[in-house]
């Protein structure tokens, strides 16, 4: 039920008004989005798909719009609606920006459409000032940098979420614009993310229910709900059974297969959890030690329960780091509630570890920027050119401007932040935009150089010449296929899938080449500086 302000810290407290927190968020989301190629995996090959939906032939024996096809073959990892969006966006802004830069802002929308929700989540749990607090805690997540940047439908699952919490925390005022709220974050879940995404936000419904707060206000509207939400998530499945009918058993296998998978927990995975829920974990383990009385109240059980559902989610992922950002919602709803409660020497601890760490990261930022233009101080321009052999850089003004700016508003924030509960949690959020901001305008075009396999296609393609028939593949990755096709529109198929190939491609390490019966190798490609990674072109002997 939204919360009074009482429960909350006074509106002084807050150390930003909601104008900079949503610069702040557009900053976050604009930042590194364009301005490189795509980089294999996730971002090359949902790039690469929704490049198919852009300009797929209406010869494929179904609507060009309803299957995602990776380099030819149908990829059935999630159902196409961030595909959809991104082609759209791709084709619309293309004038303007690249077609994969600007099919990657889909990422960007997405992304403010989801920290928009959760600001009005945690405003209805919590109260105001929580909800300018929640989008703060968001972006100040190390676990939503790579997915709020990179091309991927994990970002459109994190709106999905957030929508639903937006629809139960106003439910109780707003019964009628809450259901239809929440069917289209159920079923649009569904079509950008699959059925995990639907369980999720399903079983969340569901918890919400066990409450008098929410089960007796509207009933009528839980049936607009579910008419919303079973309409949007049938819509896709229903086209592929009458369209492609072969591919639903598979593409149902498949996610079924991913649900109910054996839970797998590594080392690995804790890792990636404790760095990729910082800090919001901690202040969410706060908030739930604070209320440790009240845990059954609905503002605190809902959020908890997604917390818990989407851990054991992430323990049973094939990506586990695509689970993190609908993670991130729940404990950004859930921490957003007495953050500005902690006790004075643990916010003080917080706030010095993050000015200490994140001036450093920004201090070494600038060095390796300064030393990739400047080739100064010669020792560690070095090891960048070592990675990047035949980088050439070029001054921008206009990046060296924001990055001058975004360390500027940053030394501001140390010397001039006032005193506030939220000091140390505005704090990190502002560091973690002004280094991101940092990296993306010194260091972007040297890790694009290094990270884009935009040269190997453009060699493999004049090794292939104009008419190279079919393309066998041999351990080739789907970011590698995903790149190829991008580039340089070359498909591979797998062994004996396309008849007698002229030419095969084989992913291999640095080793020696190996020799293949029947074949004779041509020549390897790799990125520039790329010690591990090599494709190796072979023809076969009879041509």
């Amino acid at each position: 039920m939204p919360a009074s302000r009482s429960q909350t810290p006074t509106a002084s407290a807050v150390l930003f008004g909601p104008a900079l927190i949503a610069l702040l968020c557009v900053i976050y989301a604009l930042a590194g989005i364009v301005g490189h190629d795509p980089w294999k995996n996730t971002d090359a090959v949902n790039l690469a798909i929704a490049h198919s939906f852009a300009t797929a032939p209406a010869s494929l024996g179904h609507p060009t719009w309803l299957v995602p096809m990776l380099a030819g073959e149908p990829w059935l990892h999630n159902p196409p609606l961030y595909h959809w969006i991104s082609a759209g966006l791709g084709n619309l802004l293309d004038t303007f920006l690249p077609w994969h830069d600007a099919a990657r802002l889909a990422s960007s929308l997405f992304l403010l459409l989801g920290l928009l929700l959760i600001s009005l989540s945690a405003r209805g749990f919590h109260g105001r000032e929580a909800g300018y607090i929640a989008p703060l805690l968001a972006i100040g997540s190390l676990g939503l940098l790579i997915p709020a940047h990179d091309s991927q439908p994990a970002i459109a699952a994190f709106a999905a979420t957030s929508g639903v919490f937006a629809a139960l925390a106003w439910w109780p005022l707003y019964p009628r614009r809450c259901a239809l709220g929440l069917g289209l974050a159920v079923g649009l879940g569904f079509l950008a993310a699959g059925l995990e995404s639907l369980m999720l936000n399903v079983s969340i419904t569901f918890v919400a229910l066990l409450f008098p707060t929410w089960r007796r206000v509207a009933r009528e509207s839980w049936l607009i709900s579910l008419g919303i939400g079973s309409a949007l998530a049938l819509l896709w499945p229903l086209a592929l059974n009458e369209f492609a009918p072969k591919l639903l058993d598979p593409w149902l296998a498949q996610e079924l297969e991913r649900l109910f998978s054996r839970p797998s927990v590594d080392i690995r995975r804790i890792e990636l959890l404790i760095w990729g829920t910082w800090p919001v974990l901690p202040l969410s383990a706060w908030t739930l030690w604070l209320n440790r009385r009240q845990l059954l109240l609905g503002r605190h059980l809902i959020p908890l329960f997604a917390v818990l559902a989407s851990l054991l989610l992430y323990f049973v992922a094939d990506e586990a780091n695509e689970v993190i950002p609908v993670m991130i919602v729940a404990l950004a709803i859930l921490g957003s509630a007495e953050a500005g409660r902690l006790r004075r020497g643990a916010a003080n601890a917080f706030d010095w570890f993050g000015c200490i760490t994140l001036t450093l990261f920004m201090g070494v930022v600038w060095l390796a920027g300064i030393s990739i233009l400047t080739g100064q101080p010669a020792r560690i321009a070095k090891n960048f050119t070592k990675f990047a052999p035949d980088f050439h850089p070029e001054l921008s003004w206009f990046a060296l401007t924001a990055a001058v700016i975004a360390t500027g508003f940053w030394i501001y924030m140390l010397l001039s932040a006032k005193r506030s509960p939220w000091r140390a949690t505005s704090r990190w959020a502002v560091g973690i935009v002004c280094l991101s901001t940092l990296i993306s305008c010194l260091m972007m075009p040297w890790v694009d150089h290094e990270k884009s396999y935009r040269s190997v296609a453009a060699g493999l393609r004049q090794q292939l010449g104009p008419n190279p028939g079919c393309i066998e593949r041999s351990g080739v990755g789907s970011g590698q296929r995903a790149s190829l096709y991008y580039f340089a529109d070359l498909q591979t198929q797998l062994p004996g899938s396309a008849g007698n190939c002229r030419f095969r491609l084989v992913q291999a390490g640095s080793g020696a080449v190996a020799q293949i019966p029947g074949w004779r190798f041509t020549k390897e490609f790799f990125r520039p500086g790329d010690r591990k990674e090599r494709l190796r072109l072979y023809q076969r002997n009879s041509d």
